[in-house]
């Protein structure tokens, strides 16, 4: 599972971003854009797993119409457990990504020297 909402392939691209848009790809930049494209990602993986948990609901329900009445009432209680568990599944669960922690103290600290170090330097 992934602890960070900032993934290294996020980094990359917004390394890649800024090279192509001729910008100086310095910390606050970088972390700026790898977060946009962050959050990005992370909608689009949202967007998908809501697809997937419709498409996996209408196969049960499908499933369900057709297996329950040849079946046992065990059988039929297994199936249902199943799926409630599956639809109840939030996106993070169906994708395998928990959601976003708080930044760490070490986190907020780096962040304020770096914004400490770039206004020294405009100064």
């Amino acid at each position: 599972m992934i602890e960070s909402r900032i993934w290294s392939v996020d980094i990359l691209a917004a390394t890649d971003l800024l090279t192509r848009l001729g910008l100086e790809a310095n910390d606050d930049r970088m972390a700026l854009v790898a977060d946009h494209l962050a959050r990005h990602r992370l909608s689009a993986c949202e967007w998908a797993a809501e697809r997937m948990i419709g498409n996996v609901t209408q196969r049960l329900e499908d499933e369900a119409r057709e297996q329950l009445q040849h079946r046992s009432d065990a059988w039929a209680d297994g199936f249902r457990s199943a799926e409630q568990a599956v639809v109840t599944m939030s996106h993070g669960e169906m994708l395998g990504i928990r959601a976003p922690r708080g930044r760490t103290k070490g986190q907020m600290l780096r962040t304020l020297v770096r914004q400490a170090r770039s206004r020294s330097a405009t100064v």
